[in-house]
């Protein structure tokens, strides 16, 4: 099941292509020298898997295949969630080293089949999860190297306009926000924007 997601040279057993390292939109080879934020988005993209099936799942709403999500789905997103949790920074370190390991495999069956499977729509913030979970999610990201603020993306000093931008960008008739069992409205979104961003600034410096 693996065959396209990871070329092995044979004779020297260097991985060439791992699907870890990037969203599933966006494939990236891994080599010697290429490494960044870009290089492990796809274990941040399928982090969100659980959450966003469990909206669904509270909201009863729609998902991606227009159907309710399934007890199956959501069993699927949270393992998905947990395999993350427990090999991603393993696995992370495999890709560096360019090699094939048994984290590192579990890791691309978790960003591609698991979260491929279970995947729907929510948020951290919105759906007003705990702290200790939050805290969880920004520790694991931030030992793999996943950014947890806006500047670390790129993103310095945004204005309360600029969020506000994206938030209603987010909040269009047709997005997968609506998923979210909670009321949607642009104002929550870009507050939860700030929300999420200061809380990465605190968790950064240990405060």
């Amino acid at each position: 099941m693996y065959y396209w997601t990871i070329k092995v040279n044979e004779e020297k057993q260097i991985c060439h292509g791992i699907s870890i390292i990037s969203n599933s939109h966006f494939p990236f080879a891994l080599y010697p020298g290429t490494w960044g934020y870009q290089r492990i988005a796809g274990m941040g993209d399928a982090l969100s898997t659980w959450f966003e099936a469990n909206a669904c799942y509270k909201s009863s709403s729609r998902n991606e295949a227009d159907g309710r999500c399934t007890l199956s789905a959501l069993a699927l997103a949270k393992l998905c969630y947990d395999t993350i949790l427990e090999y991603g920074l393993s696995a992370r370190e495999s890709c560096r080293l360019n090699k094939v390991t048994p984290a590192l495999e579990k890791v691309i069956e978790a960003n591609t089949l698991m979260s491929g499977l279970g995947f729907e729509s929510a948020g951290l913030f919105l759906s007003n999860q705990p702290v200790s979970l939050i805290d969880e999610v920004y520790t694991f990201c931030a030992s793999v190297g996943l950014p947890v603020t806006l500047e670390q993306i790129g993103v310095a000093g945004p204005t309360v306009e600029d969020l506000q931008k994206v938030a209603s960008a987010a909040c269009a008739s047709q997005e997968s926000i609506w998923h979210e069992p909670v009321e949607i409205t642009p104002d929550r979104v870009a507050e939860c924007l700030k929300l999420a961003d200061d809380h990465g600034k605190r968790f950064r410096s240990g405060r």
